[in-house]
């Protein structure tokens, strides 16, 4: 996905995200995504089946479903960061070993790192 498709995703999903008031982050690697979002559980829902809809997304997968009763993202309608090179190893990480509590675990808390700056 070329990165001036990638700004007019996140520029479209913070708005709807806002609209429904789910908060969360997302992550691009240059050729995948990680998220991670925040709502009300319907909300939430009603959003995973409509980026399950979306053409532009294939092979995608719930790593973690809880709940919380503090949002960790709760300032952002949705952080974005884009291609690095630790974005990159973290998610690769987390979809070469998608069983590894470790690599989720990094996955969840550089998303939350981020959340909190």
């Amino acid at each position: 996905m070329a990165s001036s498709m990638a700004a007019t995703l996140v520029e479209q999903s913070c708005a709807r995200n806002k609209a429904m008031q789910i908060t969360g982050c997302l992550l691009f690697d240059g050729d995948c995504f990680a998220q991670l979002l925040e709502g009300r559980e319907n909300d939430v829902k009603l959003l995973m089946s409509s980026i399950g809809r979306d053409k532009r997304h294939t092979e995608i997968r719930v790593l973690e479903r809880r709940f919380l009763q503090t949002r960790r993202c709760a300032q952002w309608s949705l952080g974005y960061f884009g291609p690095s090179r630790l974005i990159h190893r973290v998610i690769q990480r987390t979809m070469d070993e998608p069983t590894s509590q470790v690599a989720m675990r990094d996955l969840t808390e550089l998303m939350i790192g981020f959340g909190n700056e």
